[in-house]
């Protein structure tokens, strides 16, 4: 895992119950997908829904997920 900032550990180490939301909001090339790499590493067995807003940022995260196992990413 990467090295991470005191604010990313914050929200990597944040205890979410079910039905909460994490949203992480931060200028570009901040360490958003490394934050989110952060969190999905340390819980397995939780779903994640990861939204990206262009086709060029989904096959990055298609890349840097790769045990999202994404099977159909989409682009609209």
């Amino acid at each position: 895992m990467a090295r991470l900032t005191r604010e990313q550990q914050a929200v990597a180490a944040c205890n979410l119950v079910p039905g909460e939301i994490l949203k992480v909001l931060a200028f570009a090339g901040t360490g958003k997908t490394t934050t989110l790499m952060a969190v999905a590493e340390t819980r397995p067995n939780r779903r994640f829904l990861y939204i990206a807003f262009n086709k060029s940022v989904q096959i990055e995260a298609a890349r840097k997920f790769p045990f999202l196992n994404i099977q159909h990413p989409e682009s609209r």
